[in-house]
């Protein structure tokens, strides 16, 4: 069975690229990517980013919205999608503090005006008014589990809303608050093996519990 890459919006090719470098560039500093993926930077990290958009009439992606990220690190999937989604508006969200600045110093120079930066543990940050409960979609990328990001992700997201991660072989049926939740392989240039965007979206209300 063939099963989909990750597509890269012709648009956006130009800017992801440049991402690529400048990522190659800070991890001679900082500890980014490991040394084993540097050579495969653009296909492991920058399109495997943009698995979101093989599911994009499931996630609406075509209406602008608000997207957050947390455990933001080296900035994926946060850039790719922010680049190929110039409409929607995403917030990235990293504890560390190198981390952070790093966030902010390539949103800056990529000219990113829809992506903000916050410090903070996703914790800390469930109250904030203008993204508690106001977010079409939240993702992670190598935090932990599944049920562990899901629950961290339920505050922000709108009724309907819909939680993404990135996984190779974890698998849960359902999770508290989400209806079932949904798998799609795809495959990486030059990688054999399958990597899964895991979806869920929000149950609107207790009757769909």
């Amino acid at each position: 069975m063939k099963h989909s890459q990750p597509p890269i919006p012709a648009a956006a090719h130009a800017t992801l690229q440049k991402l690529s470098s400048l990522t190659r560039k800070a991890s001679q500093s900082q500890n980014l990517v490991s040394s084993v993926d540097l050579p495969d930077l653009f296909a492991k990290h920058i399109q495997d980013s943009l698995a979101p958009l093989i599911v994009s009439d499931e996630l609406h992606l075509d209406v602008p919205g608000q997207w957050l990220d947390f455990g933001s690190g080296a900035g994926f999937p946060l850039f790719p999608l922010a680049i190929a989604l110039p409409n929607w508006k995403f917030v990235g969200v990293e504890p560390r503090s190198l981390r952070a600045q790093h966030l902010q110093k390539i949103s800056v120079d990529l000219g990113l005006t829809n992506v903000r930066i916050l410090r903070s543990k996703v914790e800390l940050i469930q109250t904030f008014p203008d993204i508690r409960a106001k977010c079409q979609v939240v993702s992670c990328r190598a935090v932990g589990s599944i049920p562990e990001d899901a629950k961290r992700a339920h505050p922000f997201l709108a009724p309907g809303g819909h939680f993404v991660t990135y996984k190779h072989d974890e698998q849960v049926a359902e999770i508290d608050g989400y209806f079932p939740l949904s798998y799609v392989p795809y495959r990486l240039p030059g990688e054999e093996g399958l990597r899964n965007l895991v979806t869920a979206k929000t149950l609107t209300n207790q009757a769909e519990s």
